[in-house]
């Protein structure tokens, strides 16, 4: 089989084009989601094809020693023999364990010696497939001999270069499972969270059929309990309700009454011919009435019962999930996706069985014959309880919380952006109307007020010369008579802006002067620690900065009624009286209750700093009856609704919540 080396050099050449388009396929398909069996059929078949090889083969490794996962001509050549030599098979072991590829001549190496090499007549080519340094395949391509030394290194790169797309196929076929894998995962996570969710039987079965459904991915699945020896089917996904009179789903629980019985899954998938002969009579009749292609059925077991019991009886049966397909077949992946399925399936209906179970207990023990007078007893105890709620009229009282005032007070702003300089009061200093308070210094207004009065001292000595030009000759000529026209028109616009300075003048003047802040009324300064808040303290416009109050006159209390109450205040003021009875206590002296009237109420609802909604009410008081008066002291107050109910005294406030958030 020897050749020339003209001879090898003539096909390298004409096949140099389809050994590059080779490898750019290879790469190109290595990235397609392609069975592995398909991807190295076509590796091979293009690899024989363009480098005109007599065979080529994928070698995979496992505890029995080496087997062939695809091959192209060996079968059909006597190679196949001589490869299985044990020479050869250790060739294969070099090439597995090392990371390059290998390039064996033929007949090279002896069985006899024991040594790694080439039993036939032919060149070897092998290259690993190596993922994250472990190998997980062995290319073999058997060629034609050869002794050109440039002819084997091309040979041995190509195979290189595809024995590495080999492995980038590995990779992408790795990360497509993985990703599948977690997204099944999170599928699985999320179908748990639902079914353990509820503990109502009909809602856990109605979450395991349709959700259950997605996570298996068939075309329909059901739910079914055991009822003794009987299977009620309770859950069907797609549907509300479950037709149990139906032909097909009498014949589906019965069914799954005799696989809940033998506690074997049944797999039913268009062969019945290894089914027993009971599930035979009933599952062909099932599949002529629903058409269906392939059929699961999975007993449900509680496994937390395997804990209790002390025999060797087998876990007990609760229940089955069934699965069905019209157009596909039962993978692998089906398989695995219905075992989890039934995994938390399990748990859940257990957990749902034993919770009506207890209820069931709870009823069953009511009426049992020792207990049943007392149930009875307890019945007309809690019915006379609710007569007296709805009978017995009580006082229905709204609290509010707030505080004592003076009816008469006044704020005290700040007139302009500023520093308090000098101070005249102090907390509780009684004070007449328009008397001086404090005064602000305002260096901006100081400022624009020299600034005015300067450009007025400038413009007046501008007059004074221009009045001078005028007069300073007794005969004037001609041209001296145009001066003084134009003199006299200067003299009148300088006097005009003069003015304009002067009323610039008088409003700063009044602006300074309002830098005096006086008190708006009589009264007493309710401001505590003034020079400590205010003095040499700098103040914007606007600012607060003294109250001033009529503590001789009226007093009031101010309160702040939670919008949701407000409602039974408007409905008692129209059934009764506008002037609703109050009645509070002073923080400061919570032993003795006094008594006031509501006065007005604001039309508008505010909200505080926590976000809760509330509406302002002035409560008119006797102040000679309230002691001690005290400005700001704190007030909780009832506001007299009239009489209702002592059972909606008690719950008004969960009644109301009910219709806001139940009802609504």
């Amino acid at each position: 089989m020897s050749q020339s080396p003209s001879a090898d050099a003539v096909p390298f050449d004409q096949t140099w084009n389809s050994i590059e388009k080779l490898a750019n396929e290879v790469a190109a398909t290595s990235k397609e989601a392609l069975p592995e069996c398909e991807f190295y059929a076509g590796l091979l078949n293009r690899s024989v094809s363009s480098l005109a090889a007599v065979a080529s083969v994928v070698w995979n490794r496992d505890r029995r020693g080496f087997r062939v996962d695809q091959q192209v001509n060996v079968a059909e050549t006597p190679l196949a023999d001589e490869l299985r030599r044990s020479d050869h098979l250790r060739l294969l072991d070099t090439v597995w364990d090392g990371k390059d590829p290998k390039l064996a001549l033929p007949h090279s190496g002896s069985e006899a010696d024991g040594q790694s090499g080439n039993p036939t007549g032919l060149l070897l080519l092998l290259c690993p497939v190596r993922i994250e340094g472990e190998t997980v395949r062995v290319v073999e391509i058997i060629q034609r001999p050869t002794t050109d030394p440039e002819i084997q290194t091309a040979y041995l790169s190509l195979l290189s270069a595809l024995c590495e797309a080999a492995s980038d196929f590995h990779r992408n076929s790795e990360l497509r499972t993985l990703r599948k894998r977690r997204s099944f995962w999170q599928e699985s996570q999320q179908f748990a969270r639902r079914v353990h969710a509820r503990l109502s039987l009909k809602q856990v079965a109605y979450v395991m059929a349709n959700d259950g459904r997605l996570l298996i991915g068939c075309d329909r699945a059901s739910v079914a309990v055991c009822r003794g020896t009987k299977s009620v089917i309770l859950a069907a996904s797609g549907v509300d309700r479950v037709a149990r009179r139906s032909a097909g789903v009498r014949l589906l629980e019965r069914l799954s009454a005799m696989v809940a019985a033998t506690g074997e899954m049944l797999w039913y998938d268009g062969n019945s011919g290894t089914l027993p002969p009971e599930f035979e009579s009933l599952l062909q009749p099932y599949v002529d009435e629903s058409h269906v292609r392939l059929l699961a059925i999975a007993p449900l077991r509680d496994q937390s019962a395997d804990a209790a019991r002390s025999d060797d009886s087998a876990t007990p049966t609760i229940g089955v999930l069934i699965g069905e397909q019209y157009d596909a077949d039962w993978d692998e992946e089906l398989r695995l996706r219905l075992r989890v399925a039934c995994e938390h399936s399990e748990v859940a209906l257990a957990n749902a069985l034993r919770h009506r179970n207890v209820l069931r207990r709870g009823m069953e023990w009511l009426l049992q014959t020792g207990t049943l007078m007392k149930t009875l007893a307890v019945v007309l105890l809690v019915a006379a309880i609710a007569a007296a709620m709805l009978g017995i009229k009580a006082d229905f009282d709204i609290e509010a919380r707030g505080e004592l005032l003076p009816q008469n007070r006044q704020d005290v702003f700040a007139p302009a952006d500023g520093e308090v300089h000098s101070l005249a009061v102090e907390h509780n200093t009684a004070v007449d109307q328009g008397a001086t308070l404090l005064e602000v210094d305002s260096p901006e207004l100081d400022l624009e007020y020299e600034r005015v009065l300067g450009e007025k001292r400038t413009t007046h000595q501008k007059l004074l010369a221009a009045q001078s030009e005028r007069v300073r000759k007794n005969t004037p000529s001609s041209e001296d008579r145009r001066r003084m026209a134009t003199w006299s028109a200067i003299e009148k616009e300088l006097e005009k802006e003069i003015e304009s300075l002067q009323q610039q003048l008088d409003i700063l003047d009044k602006q300074l002067e309002s830098l005096k802040v006086r008190s708006p009324m009589d009264g007493r300064v309710l401001t505590w620690d003034v020079s400590g808040l205010l003095e040499s303290r700098p103040v914007i416009r606007g600012q607060v900065l003294l109250t001033v109050a009529d503590v001789d006159g009226p007093w009031v209390l101010e309160l702040e009624i939670p919008d949701h109450h407000i409602s039974h205040i408007s409905e008692a003021q129209q059934a009764s009286s506008p002037n609703l009875d109050v009645y509070f206590i002073l923080k400061t002296n919570p032993d003795v209750t006094y008594q006031g009237t509501i006065d007005r109420i604001s039309m508008r609802t505010l909200t505080d700093d926590d976000g809760s909604a509330y509406v302002k009410a002035i409560v008119a008081i006797d102040r000679d009856a309230v002691a001690p008066l005290t400005s700001g002291a704190s007030v909780v107050a009832k506001i007299r609704c009239g009489r209702e109910s002592i059972g909606y005294v008690w719950l008004h406030d969960l009644i109301d919540a009910v219709k806001t958030w139940v009802l609504f």
